[in-house]
Protein backbone atom coordinates (compact mmCIF):
# COMPACT_ATOMS: atom_id res chain seq x y z
CA UNK A 1 0.00 0.00 0.00
CA UNK A 2 1.29 3.56 -0.89
CA UNK A 3 1.33 6.28 1.20
CA UNK A 4 0.20 9.98 0.03
CA UNK A 5 1.13 12.09 2.85
CA UNK A 6 -1.13 14.82 1.34
CA UNK A 7 -3.96 12.27 0.73
CA UNK A 8 -3.83 11.02 4.51
CA UNK A 9 -3.31 14.64 5.80
CA UNK A 10 -6.80 15.35 4.65
CA UNK A 11 -8.29 11.97 5.57
CA UNK A 12 -7.16 13.19 8.86
CA UNK A 13 -7.47 16.66 9.81
CA UNK A 14 -10.19 17.43 7.17
CA UNK A 15 -13.28 16.89 6.15
CA UNK A 16 -13.58 15.10 2.53
CA UNK A 17 -16.37 17.06 0.16
CA UNK A 18 -17.57 16.40 -3.36
CA UNK A 19 -14.86 19.21 -4.80
CA UNK A 20 -11.67 17.90 -2.40
CA UNK A 21 -10.48 19.26 0.85
CA UNK A 22 -11.65 21.67 3.05
CA UNK A 23 -10.82 22.34 6.84
CA UNK A 24 -14.05 21.74 9.30
CA UNK A 25 -13.29 24.60 10.86
CA UNK A 26 -10.02 27.01 10.81
CA UNK A 27 -9.14 25.93 14.46
CA UNK A 28 -9.40 21.98 14.86
CA UNK A 29 -9.23 18.87 13.29
CA UNK A 30 -12.17 17.07 11.72
CA UNK A 31 -13.38 14.63 14.48
CA UNK A 32 -13.14 11.97 11.49
CA UNK A 33 -9.48 9.93 11.60
CA UNK A 34 -8.34 7.80 8.80
CA UNK A 35 -8.09 4.95 11.09
CA UNK A 36 -11.03 5.38 12.70
CA UNK A 37 -13.53 7.97 15.17
CA UNK A 38 -11.51 10.71 17.12
CA UNK A 39 -13.65 9.49 20.23
CA UNK A 40 -14.78 5.92 20.08
CA UNK A 41 -16.18 5.62 23.22
CA UNK A 42 -17.02 8.50 26.19
CA UNK A 43 -17.54 12.07 23.80
CA UNK A 44 -16.10 15.09 25.85
CA UNK A 45 -17.94 18.61 26.65
CA UNK A 46 -17.77 21.14 25.01
CA UNK A 47 -18.38 23.16 21.71
CA UNK A 48 -15.54 23.96 18.99
CA UNK A 49 -13.65 27.14 18.47
CA UNK A 50 -11.58 28.09 21.60
CA UNK A 51 -8.40 27.21 20.14
CA UNK A 52 -6.14 27.66 17.11
CA UNK A 53 -3.76 25.38 15.20
CA UNK A 54 -0.06 26.66 14.61
CA UNK A 55 2.55 25.31 12.88
CA UNK A 56 3.52 21.41 12.21
CA UNK A 57 0.27 19.86 11.62
CA UNK A 58 0.86 18.48 8.40
CA UNK A 59 0.71 14.92 8.25
CA UNK A 60 4.36 13.38 8.05
CA UNK A 61 6.74 10.42 9.12
CA UNK A 62 9.16 11.85 11.41
CA UNK A 63 12.32 10.35 12.92
CA UNK A 64 12.47 10.80 16.45
CA UNK A 65 15.60 11.18 18.85
CA UNK A 66 15.61 8.09 19.38
CA UNK A 67 15.98 6.69 15.92
CA UNK A 68 12.41 5.50 15.78
CA UNK A 69 10.05 6.42 12.88
CA UNK A 70 6.35 7.66 13.44
CA UNK A 71 3.53 9.48 11.95
CA UNK A 72 2.60 13.15 13.22
CA UNK A 73 0.21 14.15 14.64
CA UNK A 74 -0.36 11.43 16.88
CA UNK A 75 -4.13 10.31 17.84
CA UNK A 76 -3.38 10.93 21.32
CA UNK A 77 -2.12 14.68 19.99
CA UNK A 78 -4.92 15.28 17.69
CA UNK A 79 -7.66 14.29 21.08
CA UNK A 80 -5.76 16.66 22.95
CA UNK A 81 -5.96 19.32 20.69
CA UNK A 82 -9.88 18.70 20.06
CA UNK A 83 -10.65 18.84 24.38
CA UNK A 84 -7.98 22.38 23.64
CA UNK A 85 -10.34 23.72 21.51
CA UNK A 86 -13.93 22.45 23.32
CA UNK A 87 -12.35 24.59 25.82
CA UNK A 88 -10.53 22.63 28.23
CA UNK A 89 -7.44 24.25 29.65
CA UNK A 90 -4.23 21.90 29.27
CA UNK A 91 -4.41 20.26 32.40
CA UNK A 92 -8.07 19.98 32.69
CA UNK A 93 -7.66 17.95 28.71
CA UNK A 94 -5.13 15.57 30.35
CA UNK A 95 -7.18 14.65 33.33
CA UNK A 96 -10.21 14.23 31.34
CA UNK A 97 -8.55 11.99 28.80
CA UNK A 98 -7.39 9.65 31.74
CA UNK A 99 -10.17 9.61 33.55
CA UNK A 100 -12.60 8.31 30.56
CA UNK A 101 -11.00 5.84 28.87
CA UNK A 102 -8.34 7.69 26.79
CA UNK A 103 -5.26 7.03 28.61
CA UNK A 104 -2.24 9.57 27.98
CA UNK A 105 1.26 9.59 29.01
CA UNK A 106 1.24 13.73 28.12
CA UNK A 107 2.65 15.97 30.68
CA UNK A 108 1.42 19.66 30.86
CA UNK A 109 4.41 22.24 31.95
CA UNK A 110 2.38 25.30 33.05
CA UNK A 111 5.56 27.47 33.80
CA UNK A 112 6.43 27.36 29.33
CA UNK A 113 2.70 26.61 28.16
CA UNK A 114 4.01 23.02 27.21
CA UNK A 115 2.69 19.65 26.61
CA UNK A 116 5.11 17.20 25.84
CA UNK A 117 4.62 13.27 24.88
CA UNK A 118 6.99 11.29 23.89
CA UNK A 119 8.17 12.20 21.18
CA UNK A 120 6.66 15.93 20.55
CA UNK A 121 5.72 18.23 22.64
CA UNK A 122 2.85 20.93 21.99
CA UNK A 123 3.83 24.51 22.70
CA UNK A 124 1.17 27.43 22.94
CA UNK A 125 3.11 30.60 21.24
CA UNK A 126 1.24 33.82 19.78
CA UNK A 127 -2.21 32.42 20.77
CA UNK A 128 -1.60 29.06 18.31
CA UNK A 129 -0.99 25.49 18.78
CA UNK A 130 2.36 24.44 17.29
CA UNK A 131 3.52 21.08 17.23
CA UNK A 132 7.36 20.60 17.83
CA UNK A 133 9.23 17.67 17.67
CA UNK A 134 11.27 16.41 20.29
CA UNK A 135 14.93 16.87 20.34
CA UNK A 136 16.16 14.71 23.43
CA UNK A 137 15.26 12.68 26.04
Amino acid sequence: MTTHPGRLFCILLTVVTASGCAFDSPTQPSASLGWGQLWTGIQPPGTSGHAVIGDNWQVQTITAYSGVAFVSPTLEELRVFDLLDRGFDPQGALDWMNGNGYPTSAAYYPAVNVIGFPTEYMAFINGRWDLVVRVGS
